[in-house]
């Protein structure tokens, strides 16, 4: 007795505080004295209103901790962008200011491997290799031999120097070495065992003119325009 008599204060207190609940919980004390209500064989149950004043505190709470929640988390998300941006710009500037400082001693490395390459271009074409290289009383299998020798040579030696331009300036030098390359051997496939190196020397330079642009000119074109460029 006790406790319904606590329970009925509470409820009469909050129906106080809520006349739309009184209002409502006449309307279901009609229903259920009403006869037409009493005639159901299959009872009928409302809910009570203990209950949805419970639930209305569950909201309330559950808004009152929305408020508090989602205040921090933009306030959390506001500082951790902030701090990243933060962090993100000093390590551009760091990064900067490291390129700075190695560019004095960058640029005049990769200025030299531009100017070794343009060297080894120069000194790879026909005209200069076959003058260089020749030897009087060399037969022509022993200048072939001489010639793609120092090719190869002078091509390992300057392999280093890939790191310092373009992928696709280093590859035309590639091109060119094995361009030239080839051109000795084809001369040489047209000549006899008993050729001599001058044979050989003039195949060379007969092919050579037959082709409107040595493949270590285009490169040596392509390098020069790529320095333009970069410095």
């Amino acid at each position: 007795m006790g406790d319904g008599g606590g329970r009925t204060e509470r409820t009469a207190g909050f129906t106080e505080k809520c006349p739309k609940v009184a209002f409502y919980e006449k309307i279901w004390a009609f229903l259920l004295n009403s006869s037409a209500v009493s005639d159901l064989q299959t009872p009928i149950y409302f809910p009570t209103f203990t209950g949805i004043h419970a639930n209305s505190m569950n909201f309330e709470l559950i808004i009152d901790l929305l408020k508090i929640v989602i205040p921090c988390v933009i306030v959390f998300l506001g500082c951790f962008l902030t701090v990243r941006h933060f962090l993100d710009t000093e390590a551009r500037k760091r990064l900067a200011e490291i390129r700075l400082a190695n560019q004095g001693v960058v640029t005049p490395m990769r200025l030299q491997a531009y100017e070794r390459l343009a060297i080894f271009l120069e000194r790879i074409h026909p005209h200069m290799i076959v003058t260089r290289v020749h030897k009087s009383g060399m037969s022509a299998r022993l200048l072939q031999s001489e010639l793609t020798k120092v090719i190869r040579t002078e091509f390992e030696h300057n392999l280093s120097q890939q790191i310092y331009m373009s992928n696709h300036a280093w590859e035309m030098v590639k091109t060119a070495k094995e361009e030239i390359t080839k051109l000795v051997n084809v001369a040489a496939s047209k000549l006899p065992d008993t050729a001599t190196g001058v044979e050989l020397s003039q195949m060379i330079l007969q092919i050579s003119q037959q082709i409107e642009k040595m493949p270590t000119q285009v490169a040596l074109e392509y390098i020069k325009k790529e320095v333009g460029q970069v410095f």
